[in-house]
Parts: structure tokens; C-alpha cells; sequence
């Protein structure tokens, strides 16, 4: 199961559980005084996704894929890749 955001920087991944929204992983990067490759949200970043109760990453694309195979409950359907939106 899908149980939080994250973001991929080449330093470090940032997870954040639900209800947190990928801006907030941005903003604990900066807290960290480390500046993100790319900062803009959106479906095609692949350095942008979620991460599942095993703490395995999956980008966006993934994620939408894994949550519908394991019929998890979705908000407003994505038609390509998922957003924090569409779980919580």
C-alpha cells in the first residue's frame, strides 16, 4: 500500500507520510540547505513518487500502476501518473 510522498535528490530521498504533499518534501529539503535538482511538481519527474509500506520507491507512473493493481483506493482517478491528490 501507498503510505506517503517522496522525492529523490543526489543526495538524499525524502519520504514523507500521508497527509504531507510532495511541496512539503521541497520545503524539508531547503531546510536541509539542499537545493533540489528539479523543484517543480509533476506527473513525468521521475525523481518525484511515493513510497509503499515496505519503503519501496515508485515514481509517479509506478505508483498509479501499483495502486490500481492492488485496488487501492483512489480520489478523482489519474489518467497517467499519480498524485498525492488522488490518495489523500
Amino acid at each position: 500500500m501507498i503510505v506517503g510522498v517522496a522525492i529523490r535528490n543526489s543526495k538524499v530521498i525524502v519520504m514523507l507520510p500521508k497527509p504531507n504533499r510532495h511541496s512539503d518534501c521541497f520545503h524539508y529539503l531547503k531546510e536541509l540547505g539542499i537545493r533540489p535538482v528539479k523543484n517543480k511538481i509533476g506527473v513525468k519527474a521521475d525523481d518525484q513518487g511515493f513510497y509503499t509500506h515496505t519503503g519501496k520507491y515508485l515514481n509517479r507512473v509506478q505508483a498509479f500502476k501499483y495502486a490500481k493493481r492492488i485496488k487501492q483506493a483512489l480520489i478523482d482517478s489519474p489518467n497517467f501518473g499519480l498524485c498525492s491528490e488522488n490518495l489523500w
